[in-house]
């Protein structure tokens, strides 16, 4: 037994000592902690939640790049727009670092592998983003179409704020969530929702469960130990309720038109859906997935963008005058149209100051690069995870002055003109990511953001309504799958009469 001890021992330490030769001969991994400091923070992002700030610290300590290992993996933080362009764009890197890596949501909630967010990028995932694009139409013929469609709901929503009595506070983000609802349910079916009450509750639960099961701590739980969606705790709690809300949601909109429609005419589903009677390599679980991915990706990120927007006019009733003012002279009583952009430099300053403000998406989708390859002289192992620092990314003092200021009149130039688009500071932060990965519905949600704001504050003017109002400062708020301010209620004031 002694003798069998002492060849273990050596067989382990020849291992031990050849690894070690190895890595000494290769490029250097990224600088970082230590393994024994990366299990610390990793545990601090489970046990606190706030992922943004750890990354924020980490940011500053070691630059544009660095890499926490842990348990043999490496997450690879990238901090640095300009790197992140390269990494992902660039003919030498973009074949082999945009994949994902293993997470719960895709292999234990979506009903496919094959979907355009969370799955690994191939010829499918391709086909469904053009899919997606065809539908979108922002340019061309299909721009009046669109307008038609997001302007008429914002009308409603419009009419329903000025039957409010004088004085009388409004639940603003019920209003807000209903609306963004109603507009993603006519683009994905081309028709308004028949039960409206029983659609915007689905998909507000739906959206909110998720938002539990995305946590970083529960995510990353469910992912190394998928066996807790089992066990009756609040996780496995959720997991269920999660589950049942997908089904709701998938029937109100796939199963139903399906059954009510003879013929797929209108929409993103209808689209898909005469896709595939084209082509049999369209499965049903991919539409369902785009389904998710739509609802999901359409309603976090313009949600929180616009809640986020509406709380800062109110901080910031200066801002919120000018950008009236700008509209009454560029555009008067008339509705406001995609076109109205170009002339309406303030506010397209002020609505990429907010996105850089509050910053409300931390990080993007996790990347996964399918091979090792070498990257500003240092070595990324196969299958790291690679994370967009987007927190750090909008408060780094290197390209933003001031970071912790909201100042829409950075991204003007001298003349009161918006800065153009190859300006360093727009090049410096971009909330929907680039190339490949990129957000899908980046141009779709662009143009719902404008036609929201620049129509409601033509029509009224937001006030505090008495009550404590939520901070601002988007550190203070709840590390979701997107960073949410607390309940928005206001007071409105009506500036001109909505005559439709």
């Amino acid at each position: 037994m002694s003798w069998l001890l002492i060849v273990t021992v050596v067989v382990l330490l020849v291992y031990i000592f050849i690894t070690w030769r190895r890595n000494q001969n290769k490029t250097p991994l990224p600088p970082g902690p230590s393994i024994f400091e990366s299990l610390k923070i990793v545990w601090g992002m489970i046990r606190r939640k706030d992922i943004h700030h750890i990354g924020e610290s980490l940011a500053k300590r070691y630059g544009d790049i660095f890499v926490i290992r842990i348990f043999g993996s490496h997450l690879v933080y990238v901090n640095s727009f300009r790197i992140l362009r390269k990494m992902f764009t660039s003919t030498n890197y973009r074949d082999v670092t945009n994949d994902r890596p293993p997470n719960f949501l895709r292999e234990y909630i979506l009903p496919t592998k094959q979907e355009m967010a969370f799955s690994d990028y191939s010829e499918n995932q391709v086909k469904l983003r053009k899919i997606f694009h065809s539908v979108v139409k922002l340019y061309g013929d299909g721009i009046h179409a669109f307008e038609h469609l997001v302007t008429s709901e914002i009308q409603d929503l419009e009419e329903k704020l000025a039957s409010v009595k004088t004085g009388q506070s409004v639940d603003f983000d019920m209003e807000l969530t209903n609306s963004i609802i109603r507009i993603l349910y006519i683009f994905l079916t081309d028709e308004r929702p028949k039960d409206e009450v029983m659609v915007c509750s689905t998909i507000e639960n739906y959206d909110r469960l998720l938002n539990i099961i995305f946590r970083f701590d529960i995510n990353t739980s469910l992912t190394l130990f998928p066996w807790l969606r089992h066990l009756p705790t609040f996780i496995g709690k959720t997991f269920l309720e999660v589950m049942e809300e997908q089904e709701r949601m998938l029937d109100i909109f796939l199963h139903r038109m399906k059954n009510e429609s003879k013929k797929y005419s209108g929409g993103l589903l209808g689209a898909m859906l005469s896709e595939q009677e084209r082509d049999s390599t369209l499965s049903e679980e991919s539409v369902k997935g785009v389904i998710i991915n739509t609802v999901v990706g359409g309603f976090v990120t313009t949600k929180g963008f616009l809640s986020g927007f509406f709380l800062l006019m109110l901080h910031y009733p200066d801002v919120q005058s000018r950008i009236q003012d700008e509209i009454d002279k560029e555009i008067g009583d008339k509705q406001p149209i995609l076109n109205d952009r170009q002339e309406l430099h303030y506010t397209n300053a002020a609505i990429l100051e907010c996105f850089r403000y509050i910053r409300h998406t931390i990080i993007g989708l996790p990347h996964m690069n399918n091979a090792e390859f070498e990257f500003e002289g240092y070595r990324i192992p196969a299958n790291s995870t690679i994370i967009t620092n987007y927190w750090y990314m909008a408060r780094d003092g290197k390209i933003w002055k001031h970071p912790d200021m909201f100042k829409p009149e950075r991204f003007l130039d001298d003349d009161g003109k918006l800065v153009s688009s190859d300006h360093p500071l727009r090049q410096g932060f971009n909330p929907f990511g680039v190339g490949r990965r990129n957000c899908v519905g980046e141009s779709f949600a662009k143009s719902r953001i404008f036609l929201y704001v620049t129509s409601l504050l033509q029509k009224f003017t937001f006030l505090p309504d008495g009550g404590p109002l939520p901070s601002d400062d988007s550190s203070t708020w709840k590390p979701y799958a997107a960073l949410h301010p607390d309940s928005l209620s206001c007071l409105i004031k009506i500036r001109k009469k909505c005559e439709h």
